[in-house]
């Protein structure tokens, strides 16, 4: 509640109206939500210049697909009351060379923005526009705190030309909120404490470790990451380690094990928000990301308070608040958690 009680959000009190609606809907487990998410998750581009191999865009073979700037102004234009929008998916942003200009959009329109980028494509004239913004958040997927653990784990990419990016980024727009955002696998698990000095050597002062793997909703991907996950137990023992190195180098770090959710305590995501991936296609959540996984259907054919509404939303809504969890989200409730 406290990002949407912001100073910026008080002068508009319809959007706390909305959130409000969306909160209550949640709450009562309502098939028919009466008003649009205040929150989105727009991708921007469904490709990446890496190649991780837990990550599903390594492996799909969907074609190649980008969002204009007159597209992306389309769908933001369904949604009156946004308080926050992700501009970031299953791909690394800044490949779309629009992205800045939907940061910007946003950022016009008094609306937080935020997202997650390796770091690699990072060019002055793009950090120049960036230090313009004023609303916008950044985070950097840092897997790795040597040369060779993260190009080992990040395929195709390059550790100094991401650290120096980095550097540079802090430097030059001090109004951004820049973080580092890290999977931690059994390939990085013992470079969490270096991690604090490159965040320090950066110009970075917040980190969060997370401690799970998705599998994207997908039987295929599970041995992909079971073949990189290892006991929390051990991993927590190295990030509470980092933890402790944060508060003496005046970083801060956090862990995130995951929002598992349960029967009494269903995932929000059918009742409170979008993704929306580069095609126009309304896909259930972020941890999904996929359109061939499941989709409401498109905003480009079908204006955003029809598909909001529609059947196949309001049974979902249903699936999840009676406990006849959908397959592609069973991986997220604790009922279903292996181990």
């Amino acid at each position: 509640m406290s990002d949407i009680l912001s100073l910026n959000n008080l002068k508009r009190p319809k959007l706390i109206l909305n959130y409000i609606i969306l909160k209550v809907s949640y709450l009562l487990r309502l098939n028919h939500v009466p008003t649009l998410p205040t929150t989105l998750d727009i991708e921007p581009n469904n490709w990446c210049n890496f190649k991780c191999d837990h990550c599903q865009v390594t492996h799909w073979s969907k074609p190649k697909s980008e969002l204009t700037i007159e597209n992306f102004t389309k769908i933001v234009q369904q949604f009156p009351s946004l308080s926050l929008v992700k501009v970031q998916g299953m791909g690394e942003p800044f490949l779309n060379k629009s992205t800045v200009d939907m940061l910007e959009n946003l950022d016009s329109k008094g609306i937080q923005s935020t997202t997650i980028s390796n770091g690699s494509v990072l060019t002055e004239k793009i950090i120049d526009r960036l230090s313009k913004l004023k609303n916008t958040s950044i985070a950097f997927s840092m897997d790795g705190a040597t040369k060779n653990t993260f190009e080992g784990i990040r395929i195709k990419g390059n550790f100094d030309k991401v650290v120096a990016n980095i550097k540079k980024l802090t430097k030059y727009c001090p109004n951004l909120d820049v973080s580092f955002w890290i999977v931690v696998t059994s390939k990085n698990y013992k470079e969490c404490e270096q991690t604090v000095d490159i965040a320090r050597e950066t110009g970075v002062n917040n980190i969060t470790f997370q401690t799970y793997l998705s599998n994207w909703g997908k039987d295929e991907m599970e041995q992909k990451i079971n073949d990189v996950s290892m006991g929390k137990s051990k991993i927590h023992a190295y990030i509470d380690l980092a933890v402790k190195v944060g508060q003496s180098k005046e970083v801060e770090v956090t862990r995130y094990d995951g929002d598992y959710m349960t029967k009494d305590k269903p995932c929000k995501w059918p009742w409170t928000s979008m993704y929306i991936d580069a095609s126009g296609n309304v896909v259930p959540c972020c941890v999904l990301a996929d359109s061939d996984t499941m989709s409401f259907g498109n905003i480009f054919e079908e204006n955003a308070k029809k598909i909001w509404n529609s059947k196949k939303y309001i049974g979902f809504r249903k699936q999840h608040a009676s406990g006849n969890i959908p397959d592609v989200c069973k991986a997220c409730y604790k009922m279903e958690k292996k181990g």
